[in-house]
């Protein structure tokens, strides 16, 4: 592939993410929640007794970012932290009824959202959409983590 279908794509993918931008900040003005705090309640609304790296490792967010969130949502009452029964050291996250409630309000409004945005779209080019950002997911992803190791062995040939 030449670089000129790669740089349209790359030109569409940044306007995407400064529109996602722009709908999380709107979003934060509705409910209140950046979208660090979001994507926690999501995890332990589906990971119910999980770790705080268990959430770092799966979203990917360093721990201080988790940590300081996670601050904010204990204190707010839509998190509570408990001593893991297998590890004293360690401890498990879980919503409150209070945050499940909360979270499943915000991601009906952001799904309400994208069902708006998508109302005059055909179902078949719905689904293509879908598909073709699954494949562009995983490629990325593979690709990040190729860069990564790249990275990482340069840094070590440089050493």
């Amino acid at each position: 592939m030449s670089s000129a279908p790669a740089e349209l794509i790359m030109q569409d993918f940044v306007q995407l993410l400064r529109l996602g931008q722009r709908s999380r900040m709107h979003s934060k003005r509705q409910d209140g929640l950046d979208l660090t705090s979001v994507q926690l309640l999501g995890h332990v609304y589906r990971s119910p007794g999980c770790r705080q790296s268990d959430i770092s490792d799966a979203l990917g967010i360093d721990h201080a970012a988790i940590s300081r969130a996670l601050k904010l949502l204990i204190v707010e009452g839509l998190i509570v932290r408990t001593a893991d029964q297998l590890d004293g050291r360690a401890s498990t996250l879980s919503l409150t009824p209070r945050g499940e409630q909360r979270f499943v309000q915000v991601r009906s409004e952001r799904v309400d959202f994208f069902a708006q945005a998508l109302s005059q779209w055909d179902s078949a080019d719905i689904a293509n959409l879908h598909r073709l950002l699954q494949q562009l997911n995983l490629d990325l992803e593979e690709t990040l983590e190729i860069v990564s190791e790249q990275t990482m062995t340069k840094q070590r040939d440089l050493a």
